[in-house]
């Protein structure tokens, strides 16, 4: 597998999000088109930088802001977050990583956005399928996947008051 810089996998997932203008679905497709065009190790190389920055973010801190601004946050909805702020670019990713009330701050505007994020986290997938016509997971056993880290980082909270009382104004968003 060729690793993919930082650097580089910044600039592929902002020069998306700038064809697409904030639409989550034709940020998928110009991922994939972009990631379409590397070579196979890259594109596992991609998919390498993603699940470790994905990682990064599975964050307690983080989750209860999440659960707070939609009214609950199961782990297929932590995932979908997750990849929703790499999703936004290298900027509010740092942000949300040094401090989970930046997921607050405005960016996200309707839960339901979040779920067609979930398509970020398996665009590799699909760009390596398309580009090799075999199983990237197949062909790297090692790679893992978003479900594959252990405990949250951060202090866990127990309950709705616990968090409020973390988190104190972040109020949930309109559906």
């Amino acid at each position: 597998m060729k690793a993919v810089l930082e650097t580089e996998f910044w600039a592929v997932v902002q020069a998306a999000r700038d064809v697409a203008g904030g639409d989550v679905e034709q940020q998928v497709e110009a991922l994939r088109a972009s990631l379409g065009q590397l070579a196979p190790e890259r594109i596992a190389g991609f998919e390498q930088m993603f699940l470790s920055l994905h990682h990064k973010l599975y964050d307690w801190g983080l989750r209860g802001v999440a659960y707070l601004l939609q009214g609950g946050c199961s782990d297929d909805g932590f995932v979908d977050v997750r990849s929703w702020i790499i999703g936004q670019g290298r900027d509010f990713y740092e942000r949300c990583l040094a401090d989970p009330r930046a997921l607050a701050s405005g960016a996200l505007e309707h839960p339901e956005g979040i779920g067609d994020a979930e398509l970020l986290a398996y665009v590799a997938d699909e760009a390596y399928e398309e580009t090799t016509g075999r199983d990237m997971h197949e062909d790297y056993p090692d790679l893992g996947g978003v479900f594959d880290v252990d405990e949250p980082t951060g202090e866990p909270w127990k309950d709705d008051e616990e968090l409020e009382a973390r988190f104190p104004g972040i109020e949930m968003l309109d559906w």
